[in-house]
């Protein structure tokens, strides 16, 4: 493997461990943030990379709102295309 090649690969797996400790962090200080008879507000989704590049978590409001909102959302079957792609789902072609 050349240099250049090695250097790439290095940079890609510092940028996939970054993005893993970022969702780490904000799922940890996130729950961190909960009562204990709170709902986990990052059960059902996660949030966006940017989100979660932003801040270390969400506050204990900012996530109860969190959780009402996905709630709100998987009652009503909503699942947008935008979603979907900051999520890294696949694209269904009939939407």
């Amino acid at each position: 493997m050349s240099t250049p090649d090695k250097r790439r690969l290095t940079l890609a797996l510092y940028l996939y461990y970054r993005r893993f400790s970022l969702s780490s962090r904000f799922v940890n200080h996130t729950l961190a943030n909960l009562s204990g008879d709170d709902f986990n507000p990052v059960a059902l989704k996660h949030a966006t990379p940017v989100q979660q590049g932003e801040k270390p978590g969400f506050t204990r409001s900012e996530g109860l709102e969190w959780a009402k909102q996905v709630e709100e959302e998987m009652r009503a079957g909503q699942s947008t295309e935008e979603d979907r792609k900051k999520e890294g789902a696949p694209m269904n072609k009939s939407q």
